[in-house]
């Protein structure tokens, strides 16, 4: 989640101390709560994973397909919404946002980073190619153009049921993600983010310039299931385990967890209390944590940006 056009907002008005803090403030403190709202108390919503200057990024579990939709949606609405406040600041203000898919434990990887006095505070962060790929996508989103992952277009497309929780997928030709496929264009995929009725000049633009219709979802899937095949890492065939339509799992994935629950094993402290890989030491209670997870069910992580 990310306010677009706010370091032109910030350098706008030198001779005043800091004008822009009270919309900064309002964004960081009421954006989750409007988010949260969205989700009834049984439903377990995004939670915060980090800030990064004038953006926040979410991240929640995914443990069946649909929901991956549904989240879309919500952030979706919630944009649409809340977009109207920070442009009572400034009208050149605005919001825009990226979602993606990183599976877990093979690929990408997750970190409980210990500090403070005796270490005893813990962090949770998440590092991988997967992670690296969704921020460079995040930078190509638009105020309309909610940008996602080839993956997340996959499973949104792979959604059976219509209904105002499934949003449509429209699709453009790629560009080069600076680092990603080696410098092969990556898709433009994204869920339209409407305006309100009183923002002619937007709905003139969508009218214009944007094809009327987004591609037909089977198209959709076909298309991203074989540009994964063709590509290949840090691109990866989604799935979660017990999942109606996306429990396969992709070739290789048993001997994958394998090496990634072997390279974990070699940081455990040996019994003279050396690490057996120094440059790579972590407290041998988070190593074991690690390990359990690599042990457990698969599972896939969606963060949600907004940039």
């Amino acid at each position: 989640m990310d306010i677009a056009g706010s370091t032109a907002f910030k350098s706008s008005r030198p001779s005043e101390v800091q004008p822009w803090l009270p919309t900064l403030y309002r964004f960081f403190s009421e954006f989750p709560i409007q988010l949260a709202n969205r989700y009834q108390s049984n439903e377990p919503s995004p939670r915060l994973w980090k800030t990064l200057g004038d953006e926040i990024v979410f991240v929640t579990e995914i443990t069946d397909h649909r929901q991956v939709s549904s989240h879309l949606c919500r952030f979706r609405d919630a944009i649409s919404h809340y977009r109207e406040v920070v442009k009572e600041a400034d009208k050149k203000l605005d919001l825009k946002g990226a979602a993606w898919l990183a599976g877990f434990p093979v690929g990408n990887t997750m970190l409980t980073l210990r500090h403070g006095r005796n270490n005893t505070q813990e962090m949770e962060d998440f590092v991988g190619p997967s992670i690296d790929c969704g921020f460079r996508l995040s930078k190509h989103a638009s105020p309309r153009k909610f940008v996602i992952s080839v993956e997340t277009a996959l499973m949104v497309a792979g959604t059976g049921h219509k209904s105002h929780d499934k949003p449509a997928v429209h699709a453009e030709r790629g560009e080069e993600l600076k680092g990603i496929l080696g410098g092969r264009p990556y898709p433009k995929l994204w869920i339209e983010v409407p305006f309100r009725d009183g923002e002619k000049l937007h709905k003139l633009e969508e009218t214009l310039f944007d094809p009327p219709h987004p591609p037909p979802d089977k198209d959709v899937f076909d298309y991203c299931k074989l540009f994964i095949q063709e590509h290949g890492s840090p691109l990866f065939q989604p799935f979660i385990s017990g999942d109606s339509d996306f429990s396969e799992e992709p070739p290789g994935f048993p001997e994958n967890l394998e090496i990634a629950c072997a390279l974990w094993k070699n940081l455990v402290p040996t019994s003279d209390g050396e690490p057996k890989h120094k440059r790579a030491s972590l407290p041998e209670q988070q190593v074991k944590k690690q390990i359990a997870q690599l042990a457990g069910p698969p599972r896939r992580e969606v963060g949600k940006k907004r940039r």
